[in-house]
């Protein structure tokens, strides 16, 4: 019984070992295929969270991200917190589909109250979102490379060469943009160009092949995107340098989370938002 039991346990390491030297040796394909998963299943909650340092102040952005699949519905609350003070509530976002068309409802809080308007996007036909889900083709056409860092851990780098092309800025401005919009946001993304290629260390769980958790330093694309944006105001010597001097000792870090949608959560548009956004 004793041999039987120990034949079983090295059976068992072995297996583990050798799935690991598998995945080790392929871990572009452990990524690929914890995107697919994300993208035909991208139900759940997402924690986005942005940290920005400054010598002068700091500042957390955070992001809460409800989606559900079926009925496409989503919900989204800003927070925003500096100098270390409690997060105030900044803005909550409904999406959802109604036939044919998306119906977006923005809440902006001001002062005391939160002004809430609608927007309505046309889709091309009234097929449930959720069919499209996983049909995109080139998920890794920006990835340069996937490596292990850790247990279930993978550093991903991205391409900065697929951020922008010179085509970019003419098909702006053919779906509505200004030219003085399209030349800023095209100044925006070459400075990102120069700033080199992004990475992230993404988590993934290997029992439901989901991405779990993402973090990276944003601290070179943040300045080169502020530098970029510096440039376009006139001012004197001595302040272009100081504004340099603060974008230089700025940093920021990015981390996402993901989980399952919390048990009972309402991500449908309330009835007081919906009045309020169109009077009806």
């Amino acid at each position: 019984m004793r041999k039987k039991y120990k034949q079983m346990v090295c059976t068992a390491a072995a297996a583990v070992f050798m799935s690991s030297t598998c995945l080790a040796a392929n871990p572009d394909i452990a990524y690929k295929e914890a995107v697919q998963t994300m993208a035909v299943h991208p139900e759940g909650e997402y924690v986005i969270l942005l940290n920005l340092k400054m010598p002068i102040t700091s500042m957390a952005i955070s992001d809460t991200i409800d989606l559900q699949e079926k009925p496409f519905k989503v919900k989204s609350v800003v927070t925003m917190s500096s100098f270390n003070k409690t997060n105030s509530h900044f803005a909550t976002v409904y999406v959802e589909q109604d036939g044919d068309h998306l119906n977006v409802y923005s809440g902006c809080n001001q002062k005391d109250k939160t002004l809430w308007n609608k927007q309505v996007h046309p889709l091309k036909n009234k097929a449930p979102l959720s069919d499209t889900f996983g049909t995109e083709r080139s998920i890794m056409s920006g990835v340069k490379a996937v490596d292990i860092v850790g247990l279930n851990q993978y550093k991903v780098v991205f391409d900065a060469r697929r951020i922008y092309n010179d085509t970019d800025k003419a098909n702006w401005e053919k779906e509505g943009l200004s030219s003085q919009q399209a030349e800023i946001a095209a100044q925006a993304l070459q400075a990102l160009q120069k700033a080199g290629d992004i990475s992230f260390v993404v988590t993934i769980d290997p029992k439901t092949k989901r991405i779990i958790h993402v973090e990276g330093l944003l601290t070179d694309q943040v300045q080169a995107v502020a530098n970029a944006v510096a440039s376009r105001f006139n001012g004197s010597e001595k302040a272009k340098a100081l504004v340099g001097e603060l974008i230089g000792q700025s940093s920021m870090t990015i981390t996402i989370d993901s989980k399952p949608l919390p048990d009972g959560i309402s991500i449908a548009v309330p009835k007081m938002v919906r009045t309020a956004a169109t009077g009806n």
